[in-house]
């Protein structure tokens, strides 16, 4: 990994026109465009897609329901939802 994409990952400034950083970009713009063009009905095509953009994000828990990044909160009115 290069020192601007260990930069990028720890939240310190970084060139975003690093070359290797610029490279992985346009492999997601690839992975972005062709999930794009799929069908709604592609489910599975388009699950790989984002599994190979996104990673294994792994199951959302309790955590996930009540904090959107780090300890921010997500802020829902619940009032006459159920």
């Amino acid at each position: 990994m290069s020192g601007m994409k260990e930069k990028m990952h720890t939240g310190e400034l970084y060139l975003p026109g690093d070359e290797e950083i610029m490279r992985e970009q346009v492999v997601y713009q690839d992975r972005l465009c062709e999930y794009n063009r799929t069908k709604p009905s592609e489910y599975e095509k388009r699950a790989k897609l984002l599994k190979e953009m996104l990673g294994d994000c792994g199951e959302i828990d309790e955590r996930d329901r009540e904090y959107y990044y780090k300890d921010r909160k997500i802020a829902i009115k619940t009032e006459g939802l159920e």
